[in-house]
């Protein structure tokens, strides 16, 4: 698996969403000093433009996050914020060993369980300047066939308002073990598809059915005896 290739498609995709957001925006907007980025509202233009100084532009939070990303992304994986993470005491080397055994392992042996890690990595992380949820939904279904459902977004998105990236900065060690395990337990627990809820939705018939035959039994040995 060519990382660097996987990688550049994302980018390409997210330019492109990009551009048509920026485009819709701007019909409605003209006066937004955004729109004055460009002299003509087009998709050559837009293109132009977020293609400059190596794609500087889609990144209006920092290249930095992509970076952290991409380290993640590796076959030897690596927490980086700005600069490689050194544990300073045992705890902290026993988890940084974890996150990397963790992700090293799920990349061999359960790569849905992996993508998933990595698509809610580029949400939380915040890595393009827009699109971000998009740009994971691609990456996940580009990579296991497999979509992110509404619920399993949701719940990630409570993990992007509890982990903002400057804030896992912080303690970069403690907070990515914590992510990485709840996105496990995200994957694990939550589906949320129109199929379960079918199914949920079918049990509770069968459950109203079984009580009304229950009770029509009652009433009619109920009968019986009083006659």
């Amino acid at each position: 698996m060519d990382n660097s290739v996987i990688i550049n498609d994302i980018i390409a995709f997210n330019k492109d969403e990009q551009i048509k957001t920026r485009i819709e925006f701007c019909k409605n907007n003209q006066s937004s000093l955004i729109c004055s980025y460009v002299d003509k509202n087009n998709y050559e233009k837009w293109y132009n433009y977020y293609s400059q100084e190596n794609n500087n532009n889609l990144f209006s939070k920092g290249i930095n996050r992509l970076k952290s990303w991409d380290k993640l992304f590796q076959d030897e994986p690596n927490l980086y914020f700005s600069k490689e993470i050194i544990p300073t005491n045992s705890e902290e080397n026993i988890l940084l060993q974890n996150i990397i055994n963790k992700l090293k392992s799920l990349r061999n042996y359960d790569r849905i369980y992996y993508f998933f890690i990595l698509a809610g990595l580029i949400i939380i992380f915040q890595i393009f300047g827009d699109a971000n949820h998009r740009t994971a939904k691609y990456f996940y279904k580009n990579m296991t066939g497999k979509d992110i459902t509404y619920q399993q977004e949701m719940r990630i998105n409570d993990l992007l308002r509890r982990y903002e990236y400057y804030s896992i900065e912080n303690k970069p060690i403690y907070k990515m073990d914590k992510i990485i395990n709840e996105l496990i337990e995200i994957i694990t627990t939550v589906s949320g598809g129109k199929k379960n809820k079918r199914k949920l939705t079918q049990k509770k018939s069968l459950k109203q059915k079984k009580k009304l035959t229950q009770k029509r039994k009652f009433h009619k040995n109920k009968s019986k005896k009083n006659l």
